[in-house]
């Protein structure tokens, strides 16, 4: 038999409700299902546990900043995915969860620096969170007609997008 004292228990409790005090909600961990602790105050996360690279994120309120996004429907954001930026469109946002149902479009020329887009025959929709959204950019510009319709974001909005996704990738990969 074993015995465990009231103030064993109560010292417990302190213990842990001190640690969790500090926790924070981690966006985006309904589509997450591996979680390893790194130290005391970070975890690698990875979509899949055979997942080779995860994603570093920060658990306590005081170590990471969380920016607050205002997102719309139908807008048009740049945002990450398997270490990659994608163009899509806001359908669904979630506040409780910190996180926006993204529906992509495809990359026409993927590994080239010729950005062109076209939506896929099926839709491509993800959650992703507010944290992993590298910014939001204006509609892109149809640049052909007929049944496939190509789509083309100016200059200044690549940069911006790449600039963004360079930092995020320093933050959460290095």
């Amino acid at each position: 038999m074993l015995f465990v004292s009231t103030e064993e228990i109560e010292k417990c409790e302190m213990v842990l409700e001190s640690r969790l005090n500090d926790a924070k909600t981690i966006a985006g961990t309904r589509s997450h299902h591996s979680f390893v602790p790194v130290n005391s105050d970070s975890l690698q996360i990875r979509r899949i546990s055979a997942d080779v690279d995860g994603t570093s994120v920060k658990v306590t309120s005081s170590s990471q900043a969380q920016a607050s996004q205002s997102f719309t429907h139908g807008q048009c954001l740049a945002a990450v995915y398997d270490k990659a930026w994608y163009l899509g469109v806001v359908e669904d946002i979630s506040h409780e969860n910190e996180d926006v149902l993204v529906n992509f479009m495809r990359s026409r020329n993927p590994g080239t620096t010729i950005h062109s887009f076209v939506w896929p025959s099926t839709r491509d929709e993800c959650w992703i969170p507010f944290e992993h959204v590298l910014c939001t950019v204006q509609e892109p510009l149809q640049i052909t007609k007929g049944r496939i319709k190509q789509y083309k974001l100016n200059s200044p909005a690549i940069e911006m997008i790449e600039d963004s996704f360079n930092k995020f990738l320093d933050c959460y990969y290095n």
